[in-house]
């Protein structure tokens, strides 16, 4: 009998046609596009605090370091001011944390596929999530988002290149 259990519940979890798949493809989306955003950050405080001929050291020995987390890397982006400059800095503040927080819901939830819905849960009190919501939402902030911070970005190496050129001329 307990056999019969298992083998049903591995099915639904592994088999094909699996419940979970749809939570796992969603979550892996989030996780894989916060990294995105991640990592243009990571090339903005690259850009604005490293100086060229330091600038691989301060990626690998800082930026990539295992202890400077994601909500880090937007704490110091927030502290150089670059954000100021934009359309509406106060939705980029909001949207860069929600979409941490969407992260780090789905990076830190369990999803139970045999109640056969996309709800995740998460949290001390284990709240529940609804995966599509969550999905839904971290899109719209991400498409807000990640073409402000590659704008900033862009002008970082412009301004990078064109300094470099003054100080090097052919």
């Amino acid at each position: 009998m307990e056999d019969n259990v298992i083998a049903k519940l591995q099915k639904a979890l592994v088999g094909e046609g699996a419940l979970y798949q749809p939570t796992i493809v969603t979550r892996g989306f989030i996780i894989d596009w916060s990294i995105n955003i991640d990592h243009l950050i990571s090339l903005i405080l690259a850009y604005y605090y490293g100086k060229k001929d330091r600038l691989d050291s301060f990626v690998d020995q800082f930026l990539l370091d295992e202890y400077c987390t994601f909500g880090f890397k937007i704490k110091v982006f927030l502290k150089t001011g670059l954000h100021e400059k934009t359309e509406n800095s106060k939705k980029l503040v909001e949207y860069l944390h929600r979409i941490m927080e969407i992260r780090n819901i789905v990076a830190h939830s369990i999803s139970l596929p045999h109640l056969g819905k996309e709800t995740i849960f998460y949290s001390k009190q284990c709240k529940p999530a609804e995966i599509n919501e969550l999905h839904k939402e971290f899109l719209k902030k991400y498409t807000y988002v990640l073409p402000i911070l590659d704008r900033i970005f862009g002008e970082l190496v412009d301004q990078s290149q064109r300094s470099e050129s003054e100080t090097h001329p052919e």
